[in-house]
């Protein structure tokens, strides 16, 4: 299924706020929710990891990446 027109703008404005906000956690986890929500299952693993980089703390980023891992 093809990524919803709206979805896709979301996400090229997320990335852009991440680049933005290259040091904020916070902003990582949004895009990859929001890529989770796409179907992007890789590319949200991959900016929850670097959420988990910058706040080693979040619960729950680290409970999301353990259900996606697995």
């Amino acid at each position: 299924m093809p990524m919803r027109d709206s979805m896709k703008k979301a996400i090229d404005i997320l990335k852009f706020i991440v680049q933005a906000c290259s040091n904020q956690w916070y902003s990582y986890s949004i895009l990859a929710e929001f890529q989770l929500q796409a179907g992007q299952k890789d590319e949200a693993i991959k900016n929850y990891k670097k959420s988990l980089e910058l706040n080693p703390n979040n619960e729950q980023t680290i409970q999301q990446l353990q259900k996606l891992e697995h």
